[in-house]
C-alpha cells in the first residue's frame, strides 16, 4: 500500500516511530520500515489492539518467521 509506505516513511524520518511499532516484533517492524510487509496489512491493522506476544503477532498479523 503506497499511502503505508509514504506514512511509515514520515513517521521513520522523523525519528519518533509511532508507539505500537515499538511493540511489534523486531522482524515485523524491519519489514514496515523495508516497505516490505505483506501487502494485506493496513495502517488500521496495526491501529487495533493486537497480541504483546511476537510468535502471536506473526499469527494474529500473517506474517511468516524467517527463522
Amino acid at each position: 500500500d503506497h499511502h503505508y509506505r509514504c506514512y511509515m516513511k514520515q513517521r521513520n524520518s522523523k525519528h519518533s516511530p509511532s508507539p505500537w511499532l515499538i511493540l511489534l516484533a523486531p522482524d515485523i517492524q524491519a519489514n514496515i520500515l523495508d516497505g516490505a510487509q505483506p501487502a494485506h496489512l493496513t495502517l488500521a491493522d496495526f491501529m487495533k489492539a493486537f497480541p504483546n506476544d511476537w510468535v502471536e503477532q506473526r499469527e494474529y498479523f500473517g506474517v511468516v518467521d524467517a527463522d
